[in-house]
C-alpha cells in the first residue's frame, strides 16, 4: 500500500514537495522583518525596550548620523489611544530644547508603525557615587526638569533608567507618560496608576492629576537613591526632606531643589558684582571723608629743639650764676573734635510689579505671605525685584497652581491663572 505525502507551506498551504522547504519564497518575504528601514533610518541593535516600543540604534540617510529610532510595534500601533500618546510624546519633545534633554529630529507613521526619531545618546543608566558628584548630576536633572515644567510639561517618570549619564552629563529622556499641565484630554482613564512602581510619589497611587511636585519627588528619591550609604550636606538633606513630602503642597519647587544642590552663582554674579562695587564705594567715600577731616584739625606735634654741639672749653674758676626763675608752661591748644564720617543712605529695594488675571478667583501667597485675593479683571501687587514663588489656589474648584518668576527693577510681568473647575 502506498501512501503519498504531501508537504505543504505553513502558512499558505502552497505544495513543497519538489522543494522541501517548510514556507514558499512569497511567505518567506512576507515573514521577514520589515522595519529594517524605517523612517529613512537603517535600523541597527536594539538599545531598550519598554512598554511604549522598542528603541534601536540607527543611521539616518538623510542627517548622514548615528541616531536612535523609537519604534511603536504593529500590535501596538493598531490602538488608537497608544497611537495618540506616542505621537504626544513626539510633540512634547518637540516643545523642549535645552542641552539635558533629548533632541528630536523626526517622527511620522506608516500603516504597520509609528516612530520617533531622535538623539542618540551613548550613555548609561545613573548609579551609585559620592554626594559631591551626585550633586552636580542631579543639579543638571532639576534643570531640564524646571525647563519642562515652564513649557507646562510634567515627566511622571524619573527613574535611573531615563536619566542618561556620561561622563558628567546627564540627559533626560523617555516622556512617553508625560502630561501637559493645559491638556483637556486625558490618555489614561481617572484613577489610573502611571509611573515606574518605587519612583512615583504617593497622589500618583491614587489617579491624581499630574502636577509638578511629583517630578519633585521623583528627583528628590532618584537622590536618595545613588547616594544611599553617604550623608549629605544637612541643608541639601533638609530640603530634599520637603521634596519626599507625603503631601506636594509641602514639596519645594524644581528651582528651589536645583539651588540647594549646587549654588546657582553664574545667576546671581551680576547681583553679587553690585553688591561688590557698591560696598567698595562706600569704603572710597568713608576714606576721602576720614581723611578730609584729619587734613583740616591735624594733631599737635611735638616741637624737637634743635641741639648744636658745643666743645668742652677749657673750666675756669667763676662762681655759678643763679638759676633762672622756672617759666609756667603755655596752655595747651585746644584741639578741633573730628567729623563723623556720613555713610551714605541705604538704597532701598528696587520695586517690580504682578499683574494677575485670575479665573474666577484665587487665593495669591507670594513667597508663603498672607495670602491675598485677585478677581477679575486684574489685581495688582508691588513686590521687589527679585525671585518670587507664588502660589495661587482654588477652595472651590480645589485646585492650585505654583509659578515661580524673576523680576527685574521697574518689571510688570502678567500672570494669567485658571483654577476653573474641570468640567
Amino acid at each position: 500500500m502506498l501512501v503519498e505525502i504531501r508537504v505543504g507551506c505553513q502558512r499558505c498551504g502552497t505544495s513543497l514537495a519538489e522543494l522541501g522547504w517548510a514556507a514558499c519564497l512569497d511567505c518567506l518575504y512576507a515573514g521577514a522583518d520589515t522595519r529594517a528601514c524605517v523612517g529613512g533610518c537603517e535600523l541597527g541593535d536594539e538599545l531598550g525596550r519598554g512598554g511604549m516600543g522598542v528603541v534601536y540604534r540607527a543611521h539616518h540617510r538623510e542627517l548622514d548620523r548615528e541616531v536612535a529610532i523609537k519604534i511603536l510595534g504593529a500590535e501596538l500601533a493598531r490602538d488608537p489611544a497608544l497611537r495618540a500618546r506616542f505621537a504626544r510624546e513626539a510633540q512634547l519633545l518637540a516643545r523642549l530644547a535645552h542641552p539635558h534633554i533629548v533632541g528630536i529630529f523626526d517622527a511620522g507613521a506608516t500603516d504597520d508603525a509609528c516612530y520617533v526619531v531622535m538623539e542618540l545618546v551613548d550613555g548609561a543608566p545613573i548609579t551609585a557615587c559620592e554626594p559631591a558628584r551626585a550633586l552636580r548630576l542631579m543639579a543638571q536633572l532639576c534643570d531640564a526638569l524646571a525647563v519642562a515644567h515652564r513649557a507646562g510639561i510634567v515627566h511622571r517618570d524619573i527613574k535611573p533608567s531615563n536619566v542618561l549619564v556620561r561622563g558628567a552629563h546627564v540627559t533626560l529622556v523617555d516622556f512617553g507618560i508625560a502630561a501637559l499641565l493645559d491638556s483637556t484630554t486625558m490618555l489614561t482613564a481617572d484613577g489610573q496608576r502611571v509611573g515606574t512602581p518605587g519612583f512615583m510619589a504617593p497622589e500618583a497611587w491614587t489617579g491624581a492629576p499630574a502636577h509638578p511636585a511629583m517630578d519633585v519627588y521623583g528627583a528628590a528619591l532618584l537622590l536618595r537613591t545613588i547616594t544611599r550609604g553617604y550623608v549629605l550636606p544637612s541643608h541639601v538633606d533638609a530640603v530634599v526632606e520637603r521634596a519626599l513630602a507625603h503631601d506636594p503642597r509641602r514639596r519645594p519647587t524644581i528651582v528651589e531643589l536645583r539651588d540647594a544642590l549646587v549654588p546657582r552663582t553664574r545667576r546671581h554674579a551680576p547681583r553679587a558684582l553690585r553688591a561688590a562695587v557698591a560696598a567698595c564705594a562706600i569704603m572710597a567715600v568713608t576714606r576721602a571723608e576720614l581723611d578730609h577731616a584729619g587734613a583740616a584739625s591735624p594733631p599737635a606735634a611735638a616741637v624737637v629743639p634743635a641741639i648744636t654741639p658745643v666743645r668742652a672749653a677749657t673750666p675756669v674758676s667763676v662762681s655759678a650764676p643763679a638759676p633762672a626763675p622756672a617759666r609756667a608752661p603755655a596752655p595747651a591748644k585746644p584741639q578741633r573734635a573730628r567729623p563723623r564720617p556720613r555713610l551714605p543712605s541705604p538704597v532701598p529695594p528696587a520695586a517690580a510689579t504682578l499683574a494677575i488675571r485670575a479665573t474666577p478667583w484665587a487665593l495669591v501667597s507670594i513667597d508663603s505671605t498672607p495670602p491675598i485675593r485677585a478677581e477679575p479683571p486684574v489685581e495688582t501687587i508691588s513686590v521687589t525685584a527679585g525671585h518670587h514663588v507664588v502660589d495661587a489656589s482654588n477652595t472651590a474648584s480645589q485646585r492650585r497652581e505654583r509659578i515661580v518668576v524673576d523680576l527685574a527693577p521697574g518689571e510688570t510681568r502678567t500672570l494669567t491663572i485658571s483654577l476653573e473647575k474641570p468640567q
